[in-house]
Order: C-alpha cells, then sequence, then structure tokens
C-alpha cells in the first residue's frame, strides 16, 4: 500500500522470508542474480537467502550496483559471502557523449567500450520557472517526433521529473499525447512522463530531464 512506508523495507522482506520457508525446494534456485543492489535494504538480504535450494553451495550469486545511483538507501551492507566488489569500468550503455557527460557529474574518468557511438552532446539549458522548463521540453519533444525533423517514435522518447512536479505537466505537447502509462508507451501510443525513480532501469533513445536545482533557484 502506497501509504505504509514500512512494507518494502520491513514487512515485503518478512513476506518472503515466510514464503521460502513453506515452499518446496524443487521451487527454489541455485542462482541468483540481484540488480540495481544499492537500493536493496539490509532487511532484504536474509529473506533471498531462503530462495536458494541450498543457501550453503550456491553456483551462483551476483549483486550489480551502482552507488552513484542509490534512491533509497544510504549506505549498503551486503552479504559476506560475497566476493568483490569487481569494478566494471567500461560503459557499454551509453553513447561516448553521453557517458562523458554523466561521468563529469558523478566525478569520475569515462571509458567507453570500443566502437560504441559518439552521439550528440547533452544539451543543458535553464530556465525561471517549471512551467517554462515544461515549455522547453514541448519544443524539443516535438522536434523529435516530428517526421521531418527527429524522426522518432513515441515509445523512443521519456521526460522525467520530480514526483512533485508531474501533475503539473500537460498531457498533451502540441499533438502528442503524454503520458505515464507504461504499457501505452512502450506500444507507441503515447510519450512518457515518468519520474526518474520510477524510470530507473528502463530506456529511451531522446530523454528530457527536468531537475530543480534548489529552492528559489532557476529549474533546469
Amino acid at each position: 500500500p502506497n501509504n505504509d512506508p514500512t512494507f518494502w523495507t520491513e514487512k515485503a522482506p518478512a513476506l518472503l522470508t515466510n514464503a521460502t520457508a513453506v515452499v518446496d525446494p524443487a521451487w527454489k534456485f541455485d542462482s541468483v542474480i540481484i540488480d540495481e543492489g544499492q537500493d536493496f535494504d539490509d532487511a532484504w538480504w536474509p529473506s533471498i537467502e531462503g530462495v536458494f535450494r541450498d543457501p550453503t553451495a550456491k553456483t551462483c550469486y551476483y549483486v550489480f550496483y551502482d552507488p552513484n545511483q542509490r534512491i533509497y538507501v544510504q549506505t549498503n551492507h551486503f552479504p559476506n559471502d560475497l566476493v568483490g566488489p569487481i569494478t566494471l569500468r567500461v560503459n557499454c550503455r551509453n553513447t561516448v557523449q553521453i557517458a562523458e557527460h554523466c561521468a563529469r557529474i558523478a566525478g569520475f574518468e569515462p571509458k567507453s567500450r570500443v566502437g560504441a557511438p559518439e552521439g550528440e552532446a547533452p544539451i543543458s539549458l535553464t530556465a525561471d520557472s517549471l512551467s517554462e522548463a515544461i515549455t522547453l521540453a514541448k519544443k524539443f519533444v516535438i522536434e523529435w517526433c516530428s517526421p521531418e525533423l527527429g524522426g522518432l517514435k513515441y515509445h523512443q522518447v521519456a521526460v522525467l521529473v520530480r514526483s512533485n512536479a508531474a501533475a503539473e505537466v500537460d498531457l498533451k505537447f502540441g499533438s502528442i499525447p503524454v503520458s505515464g502509462n507504461l504499457d501505452r508507451w512502450r506500444r507507441d501510443k503515447t510519450v512518457l512522463l515518468s519520474t526518474w525513480g520510477r524510470f530507473k532501469g528502463l530506456e529511451a533513445d531522446a530523454i528530457v530531464c527536468i531537475e530543480p536545482t534548489g529552492a528559489n533557484t532557476p529549474t533546469d
């Protein structure tokens, strides 16, 4: 339930522990891979032990995480039987331009895979208000989705805002529908409007990020 702040940190791990205590071992696993491990609360790790068919003989157990992408957990305490960490230093996901842009923000040396596309440089603009920032976002989305200009499909485009700003975004950018419905977005019915946390782990070819820089300061 959305109004229960303890559900994901306490109750859900306990439910998993209870479930794995009664399920037949034949339905359990030898290998487990955890993604977005930086957002796993400490209570989850003991509950995940019960997912293994034999917790003392794990065939494969990997946790992938990025401390620069923490949203829900401030400090990570991973299981003691994990070896590492093993740092993956090569960006295999982004264009060279985006990889370098993000690396500068995070404060580390960028390294892209050999043969990665150069791509276009990200554009940073400053607006005096949220409404002005949304107007700028509209301009880019309309241009990207225009057959004569960008030529992108709706399912290739996303607009990301903070949760408290989503209600102020229009449901249409010109003639282009905008929606938070992931299924409609994937079916190319709408451009996606989402928050950073909800979009995490997803991908789009063109993204607008509307980010407030602080109280009483411009929004870019």
